[in-house]
């Protein structure tokens, strides 16, 4: 699957409502794990991930005085 130019993977485990995920950013792979019964919940979860980071990579380092 594709999100904002991010391709991203996401399959049931054996274990009930539980959904493997994974992502990669430039060179940094990302995994993890949500509980849900519902693949579309499951989906959003990582879409929401993928905008954090993408969002936070978008922040200019912050100025000290």
């Amino acid at each position: 699957m594709n999100h904002r130019g991010v391709s991203f993977t996401i399959q049931k485990t054996n274990s009930r409502n539980v959904w493997a995920w994974s992502y990669k950013i430039d060179d940094q792979t990302r995994t993890g794990r949500t509980h849900t019964t519902l693949e579309l919940l499951a989906i959003h979860r990582v879409q929401i991930l993928i905008d954090r980071e993408l969002r936070q990579r978008q922040k200019p380092p912050a100025q000290r005085s």
